[in-house]
């Protein structure tokens, strides 16, 4: 992958972990709403952002990485 297309890159990953974030709290809500408990769409998505947070320091180094190294094969 060439250096340029690296910002399309990093936008589309971002978009990517909105959709797994939203799509996870929706099936959970769902599943919530079949037993019956009193749980708003909000409150889950709060919840399992907390989940996505510890992804928030992998992609800093990830970056960081790719800039310094400059290749996207970084681990």
């Amino acid at each position: 992958m060439l250096l340029g297309q690296l910002p399309l890159a990093t936008a589309a990953l971002a978009a990517w972990q909105a959709v797994k974030l939203f799509g996870l709290a929706l099936a959970i809500w769902l599943t919530l709403l079949f037993y019956l408990t009193r749980c708003t769409y909000m409150t889950v998505v709060s919840a399992c952002s907390f989940v996505f947070l510890v992804q928030i320091p992998n992609a800093i180094l990830t970056g960081l990485l790719v800039r310094l190294k400059g290749t996207t094969r970084v681990f």
